[in-house]
């Protein structure tokens, strides 16, 4: 029990004192015989017990702080088990970088398109959230913070005129029409992720009223298919041409 209390007195020293002068070695010395004096085992083996779960907890703290997923990564997600439509999948953004070379990128993996009678579709993020009722829409026209008047300039997908010519929400046009296999990725300069949180991911069809098929709120979060209230509705509504363009 001695060696156990010398053992663990030397670790706990080996950091505090230097080794490479005389008087570092004296007091180190000094102070281990008076740790092994003072202290019964029972106390030693309490404190390392009690180091170890110190240093468990520390490691975990900074794993969780510097893990980019449950930082970065924010989806809307469809839940297909419930809607008429089996519209399903998610829409992705990840905040890439920062300051002024900051962007976010955007993945659509969206399910169930495939079966309705339509070769491609519109995607956009819309300025409101899905409300409570679940009417997508609800959920207003393009997020639109510039006040880009849609209509009267061509929005495409040259990325350099995605300020000037394209709401931001505007995914369709500036990354193309979602396909039946519900895939698209996209990388966008203009969109600031702190500002898309709490809004609406929206998909909807390519007929004259634009009618919305499916609609989820946009969620931090690590991963698709969050449980927390903000799964996706599908409307079978139709929006006027001046909520969605």
């Amino acid at each position: 029990m001695r060696a156990l209390r010398s053992d663990f007195a030397h670790t706990a020293l080996s950091t505090s004192f230097p080794l490479n002068n005389d008087s570092g070695i004296l007091s180190k010395r000094l102070t281990l015989s008076l740790i092994q004096s003072t202290y019964p085992i029972s106390h030693i083996r309490s404190m390392t017990v009690a180091l170890y779960s110190l240093l468990a907890v520390l490691l975990a703290s900074s794993a969780l702080a510097d893990d980019p997923v449950n930082n970065t990564f924010a989806y809307a997600t469809f839940d297909s088990a419930s809607i008429h439509n089996g519209i399903g999948g998610y829409v992705s953004f990840q905040q890439s970088g920062d300051g002024k070379g900051s962007a976010v990128r955007i993945r659509a993996a969206v399910t169930g398109l495939s079966a309705l009678n339509q070769e491609s579709f519109l995607w956009s993020i819309n300025a409101l959230p899905v409300p409570s009722s679940g009417q997508c829409e609800a959920t207003g026209g393009h997020y639109n913070p510039a006040n880009i008047q849609e209509g009267k300039q061509a929005c495409t997908e040259d990325d350099a005129l995605f300020l000037t010519n394209c709401a931001a929400g505007n995914l369709g046009e500036k990354f193309g029409a979602m396909p039946r296999d519900g895939t698209k990725t996209g990388i966008d300069h203009t969109l600031k992720f702190d500002e898309i949180l709490g809004l609406s991911v929206a998909i909807s069809a390519k007929d004259a009223p634009k009618t919305v098929l499916a609609c989820a709120n946009i969620v931090l979060g690590s991963g698709p298919g969050l449980d927390n209230g903000n799964r996706g509705r599908v409307a079978g509504k139709t929006c006027s041409s001046s909520s969605i363009v």
